[in-house]
């Protein structure tokens, strides 16, 4: 179950399925991946959370601006990301915290479905709207939920 080999005929409902067994490897591995690794999105989801904004990008380019409650429940939900990271390649990997890997696991993944089922539902016209692509200024709160303008 090696993170770095090939295999063949390795789908990603596999890959999915090695996340829920204890990973492989050494120190290097554990500090790079479980500490490393899982810094980005816990760094992300606090800087979410400290500004009440969040983007979550999508397919084609779309992006998804949320500001308020919807932003908070996205940014615990990068949260439960990174703390997922964290439990398998660090917690999985240390020999006396491998036995609470798979509880923290469970656990964080309950708080990420928690979280990011309620940005959906939080998701009224005044918490989100939608950024067309190749838009880099801002928009204005007078045009939340509707097209703006074209640029000059």
């Amino acid at each position: 179950m090696g993170f770095w080999t090939n295999k063949i005929h390795h789908t990603a409902l596999d890959d999915a399925e090695d996340l829920a067994c204890a990973p492989s490897g050494g120190r290097l591995k554990m500090w790079l991946l479980g500490v490393g690794f899982a810094f980005l999105p816990i760094a992300h989801g606090v800087h979410c959370l400290r500004t009440g904004h969040a983007r979550f990008c999508g397919d084609n380019d779309s992006k998804l601006d949320l500001q308020g409650s919807a932003a908070i429940a996205l940014a615990v939900a990068f949260l439960a990301v990174g703390v997922f990271i964290h439990a398998h390649w660090f917690w999985g990997l240390h020999p006396r915290l491998e036995p609470f890997s798979g509880l923290l696991k469970v656990i964080t993944a309950l708080v990420f479905l928690g979280s990011f089922s309620c940005a959906d539902v939080l998701d009224d016209p005044m918490t989100i709207r939608e950024i067309p692509p190749f838009t880099r200024r801002k928009i204005p709160p007078s045009y939340q939920g509707r097209q703006p303008p074209p640029p000059k």
